[in-house]
C-alpha cells in the first residue's frame, strides 16, 4: 500500500508450558496475549484477517471523508531512519469517533454495533460461544 503498513507479531502460548508472569509481562508490553488451546487456531486467524481488513476499510472511509491524514491507522515516517510511526488518529475520544477512537498508540477500539449482515459480515462466535 506504499505506507509501510505494520501487522503485530502474534505470540501463542500454552496455558501448560508457559509461566503465568510471562504471560502478564507480555500482556503489559503488547496489550494482548493469545493462549493456544483456548480458542482454536483457525478461529483466531479468521478474527485477525477480518479484522485488518475491517480496520483498513474503516481507516479508508474516514480519509475519503477528511478525518485522517491517510488511509491507514499508522505507517512509518518516510524520512526518518529510526522507523518512527505515525497514527491517523491521536490518543483519546476527544480526537477520535464514538465508533473508532485509538487508545493507546496503535492500539484502538472500533465498534461493531454498525456492522450489517449484507456488507460487513463478522465471523461468527458460534463456534466457541461455550469458551466465553
Amino acid at each position: 500500500n506504499g505506507y509501510g503498513e505494520m501487522t503485530p507479531e502474534w505470540k501463542y502460548f500454552s496455558e501448560i508450558e508457559t509461566d503465568a508472569d510471562l504471560i502478564v509481562s507480555d500482556f503489559a508490553d503488547d496489550g494482548f496475549v493469545c493462549l493456544s488451546k483456548v480458542i482454536p487456531e483457525d478461529t483466531i486467524q479468521e478474527w485477525s484477517e477480518w479484522s485488518r481488513d475491517y480496520t483498513l476499510l474503516c481507516f479508508r472511509q474516514l480519509h475519503q471523508h477528511g478525518h485522517t491524514p491517510f488511509p491507514e491507522s499508522q505507517r512509518y515516517k518516510s524520512n526518518d531512519e529510526d522507523g518512527a510511526i505515525e497514527y491517523a488518529l491521536k490518543c483519546g475520544i476527544k480526537h477520535g469517533f464514538r465508533e473508532i477512537v485509538m487508545r493507546s498508540p496503535g492500539r484502538y477500539e472500533i465498534s461493531l454495533l454498525h456492522c450489517d449482515e449484507q456488507h460487513h459480515q463478522h465471523p461468527s462466535l458460534m463456534k466457541i460461544e461455550g469458551m466465553l
